[in-house]
């Protein structure tokens, strides 16, 4: 992954910093008040007065720092200090956001979303599009060495979820997808070798709701299972991957069920990778999940 080159670039720590740095800056001859930071040559980056909304509901005179055509930092002249990556969590938005912003506040990419820290990593959110990061500056004592400093929090900080399987309710789909999932692996042993399998399957679409109907119900079975062999054949070898077959059965039980299998709970941080459950309850709006191909 690439980014713009953030070197020279200046580290603001207030509105008064901000509003100096863009009275400092001669406007480009003939644009309407362009201010490019720093190098006049990289226009991409650039400094302008704007107007933003404080986290009391009130608009505020401010300077925004902008990347192309986003305004991504923000200082306001009520002391906050906004971040919005315009819905591009790129390296370079996230690298422009960290060098602009106060010094003890940071912005990464977390699972595809922008990621702030600030206040020695106690307060983090994920932004969204058309949602940005308030900051307010704050002051911290310290409870051990008793001195008292400035630290920057987050307004209103994302609450980190856990997602977890309720095992005790899997198992009993699990057995229910049980004679279905035999009924599947027999069929594969009856055909044996196959040196042209029909592969139907592979081009079908087959639902979470389709798939999970078929395995209860034994009349469909001979169907369903025709289909998921289809996307399980192996030319090279001529066989089944009756793993294949079990994922996609135990993939549709989770979708189909989501609501009954998959629990979130509120956690003290965020978690460092994004699990299956996660996606699964995702899927959940509008039923959605239950129309998904397996």
């Amino acid at each position: 992954m690439f980014s713009i080159d953030v070197r020279g670039l200046p580290t603001i720590n207030s509105y008064l910093s901000a509003l100096s740095k863009y009275e400092s800056i001669k406007p480009i001859r003939g644009s309407d008040n362009h201010r490019p930071l720093e190098d006049r040559r990289k226009q991409h980056v650039s400094i302008n007065m704007t107007k933003a909304i404080g986290i009391d509901g009130a608009q505020y005179p401010a300077i925004g720092f902008k990347l192309y055509e986003t305004n991504v930092v923000i200082f306001l002249s009520n002391g906050e200090v906004h971040f919005d990556n315009g819905g591009f969590s790129t390296v370079s938005t996230n690298a422009f956001a960290s060098r602009i912003m106060p010094a003890g506040v940071y912005v990464c990419n977390h699972h595809g979303d922008s990621m702030v820290t600030a206040g020695d990593n106690l307060s983090k959110i994920q932004t969204e599009e058309g949602v940005p990061v308030k900051l307010y500056e704050t002051t911290y004592t310290s409870s051990i060495l008793g001195t008292t400093t400035q630290q920057w929090r987050i307004h209103n900080p994302t609450t980190p979820y856990g997602y977890y399987v309720n095992r005790k309710r899997l198992t009993i789909e699990n057995r229910r997808a049980k004679p279905f999932k035999e009924f599947c692996k027999n069929m594969a042993l009856i055909l044996g070798v196959q040196t042209n399998y029909n592969r139907a399957g592979a081009y079908t679409t087959i639902t979470a709701e389709k798939l999970y109907n078929a395995m209860v119900d034994e009349d469909q079975w001979a169907g369903m299972a025709e289909l998921l062999l289809g996307r399980a054949f192996i030319h090279r070898s001529g066989l089944f991957d009756i793993t294949s077959v079990n994922a996609a059965i135990s993939r549709a039980i989770k979708y189909y069920r989501t609501s009954e299998l998959i629990e979130r709970r509120v956690l003290t941080k965020f978690q460092s990778n994004i699990s299956d459950n996660e996606v699964y309850y995702k899927a959940q709006p509008n039923g959605r999940s239950r129309n998904i191909n397996i």
